[in-house]
């Protein structure tokens, strides 16, 4: 298996092995990308049934990646890319926006460096999404005109998200060479049982097929496969071809890991 189609939350377990249970995910792909990319990406998620009093356990995203790799000293591929979603804490709702690897700097939003253990950046803001509405989590190019730290030899990516209502809130912004090319046109998203807990509660959210855009046109996506990974968790695809993927996580008795 090629490092770059392992979804975020397995590289960071084999990795790591930190304490994040296996996941549920799927893939999607843009089927009429042009050739040289998309400068933006548009991620539709909802969140359906999630305990009110179950305030973590559980992170619900989508990865993204560029067209081209970092390379190391020796010329060879690293690992470098993106995920954006929505996660509970104990002090709130969060959106999250994170960068996995190497070649990067944030240049905007909010972003700490590291990433789950390994190199990047971790973004977040609080936000209060809510059960049962529909957010857009918004990817996009962005240049020095927007955001001055960008350099001439770079691209900038936003991450944002945006409401019902089209009210856009800017998670983080990172910088990376021009070279890396844009987003290329086909990844994964997935549901992380992230908690070090006994127990966790039944879930159940809605993943949209993606829909990209570059030179002002637009290109619908498809979520082209689905693949299950940990107990007690099913998939319910939506359309043919697909274009929503709900999934189904828990009840379930966890152990601890030690």
């Amino acid at each position: 298996m090629k490092l770059s189609r392992i979804p975020l939350f397995l590289l960071g377990a084999l990795l790591l092995a930190p304490a994040a249970f296996a996941s549920g995910h799927a893939h999607y792909t843009i089927p009429a990308a042009p050739s040289d990319g998309l400068t933006q990406f548009d991620f539709p998620i909802k969140v359906l049934k999630y305990p009110d009093g179950f305030k973590d356990g559980y992170f619900f995203a989508y990865q993204y990646e560029l067209q081209h790799k970092v390379k190391d000293a020796q010329g060879r591929n690293g690992y470098n890319g993106f995920y954006i979603g929505i996660q509970r804490h104990e002090k709130g709702n969060t959106a999250v926006c994170s960068y996995f690897g190497k070649g990067a700097h944030c240049v905007g939003g909010s972003a700490r460096g590291g990433a789950d253990g390994m190199k990047g950046w971790s973004g977040s803001i609080p936000y209060p999404w809510v059960i049962g509405r529909k957010y857009t989590l918004h990817v996009e190019r962005v240049g020095p005109d927007k955001y001055a730290a960008i350099a001439a030899d770079e691209e900038g990516w936003e991450g944002s998200i945006i409401d019902e209502q089209g009210q856009k809130s800017v998670i983080a912004v990172y910088a990376v060479a021009k070279e890396l090319g844009n987003l290329h046109p086909s990844e994964g998203f997935w549901v992380e049982k992230y908690a070090n807990r006994t127990k966790l509660p039944e879930i159940v959210v809605s993943f949209g097929a993606p829909v990209g855009h570059a030179d002002g046109k637009t290109y619908p996506g498809i979520i082209s496969g689905t693949e299950k990974a940990g107990d007690n968790q099913t998939w319910t695809r939506v359309g043919e071809p697909t274009t929503e993927a709900i999934m189904t996580s828990g009840p379930s008795e966890e152990k601890k890991q030690p």
